[in-house]
Order: structure tokens, then sequence, then C-alpha cells
């Protein structure tokens, strides 16, 4: 196993145990969320539209689980969904997750919402595809939703582990992208932050091994 294997491996380890942690410690339950994007007429979606796009639906879910649009008070900051969402792009997936690529949704987002109990009655509202083509319908026009699922995820740690490596397997080789993840709160970003830190230095250190290679190999070619 490559080092890069090895730690490629390790963040997805780390991140379950880190949304388990959530569950344990501050009754929280965890939810598997989807989003596509309505795509562009004239250009195809880009990664950094969709981000665009998955914002807009945060600050839309905010304002439906806090049931006001002041959803900044500090009262719901307390208690408003840890989320981490990962981008992805149609086709991506290994073995059966495969699927051929679509224009309209090519970018789209996999994201871990972990939920307070406060929140917990909306959110299992959503996972019926009726309240999500609600909630669709509703914020269209300000987020550009083309499709929301939300499915609860078991906290066992087989399951915490199996959805983690799914939601994050285009964006953990596309880490260094400042477009591949997003984190909210912000302040919980301090993990994955990290962990893009050193993906782009272990780049750097290959990049520099190889350039070093082939000044060598060039050096002692006989003239």
């Amino acid at each position: 196993m490559t080092a890069n294997k090895k730690a490629d491996d390790r963040v997805v380890i780390d991140l379950a145990k880190r949304f388990r942690r959530h569950v344990r410690e501050e009754k929280r339950k965890l939810y598997f969320v989807s989003t596509t994007y309505l795509d562009p007429k004239a250009f195809p979606l880009t990664p950094v539209k969709a981000t665009e796009h998955f914002k807009r639906f945060h600050k839309s879910l905010l304002q439906h689980l806090a049931q006001t649009k002041q959803y900044q008070r500090s009262w719901f900051q307390e208690i408003e969904p840890i989320v981490y969402a990962f981008l992805d792009k149609t086709g991506s997936k290994s073995k059966h997750y495969k699927t051929a690529p679509t224009r309209e949704s090519t970018f789209h987002h996999h994201a871990m919402v972990i939920a307070h109990e406060t929140h917990v009655s909306m959110l299992d509202a959503l996972e019926d595809k009726t309240f999500a083509g609600v909630f669709v319908a509703k914020n269209q026009k300000f987020t550009g939703l083309r499709t929301l699922d939300v499915q609860a995820v078991g906290s066992g740690g087989d399951d915490v582990l199996r959805v983690t490596r799914y939601i994050t397997e285009y964006a953990r080789k596309h880490m260094s992208e400042e477009t591949s993840y997003l984190v909210f709160p912000q302040s919980k970003d301090e993990f994955l932050s990290r962990y893009r830190r050193r993906t782009a230095a272990t780049k750097q250190r290959i990049a520099m091994q190889a350039s070093d290679e082939i000044q060598k190999q060039k050096t002692s070619e006989p003239v």
C-alpha cells in the first residue's frame, strides 16, 4: 500500500470517527444528503457554480430548520447542523457505484449532515420524496436545486464508514482544489484543512522528486 493510499484511508476512518463522536457526545443524528443542480443552458455546470448552489441550499436549509430567516441568532447557532459537503462528478464512482454521466447533473454534492435532536423530525420528513420535492420547488429559484435526497444513516461504525468513503471518493482525489469540500460552520473545518495542507505538501514533494530525477538523468547522459 502506497503512502498516499494509507493517508487516503486514514482520513476516511478519522472522519467517520469524528461523525460518530458528534452523535455520541452531542445527541445528534447523521443524514446522507445529495444535491444536484439545474445546469445552465449556455455552458456546463462548473465546480465553482456547483459550490455556489450548495452554499445557497445550505442557507435555505438553515432557514427551514430555524423556521425563520434570522438563523444567525445565537440560540440557533448553538444547535445548527454540522455539515460536511463534498463535490462529486457523475460517472466518477468506482465499481457498482459508477453511473453514466449526464449533462444535467455533472457536478453535484454529497454531504453528511449532523443534526441536533431538535431538528431530527424535520430532516426525517425530508426523507419523503414528496416533502423533498416541495422543498426543492419552494427554494429552486434561489438555490438552483434540481433534486434533493435525504437518508438517515445508522450510527454503527460500518454504516458511517461506508457512507463516508462514498461521499468523499471524488473529493479526496482533488483535495488541493478549493471547491473539493465545504464545512459548516467553518469553525469545524480544522481537520480537513490540515489534511488539505498535507496533501498539497505531499504533491509538491513528489513533483520536486520527479524533477530532481529527470535532472539527474539528463546530467548522467553522455554528451
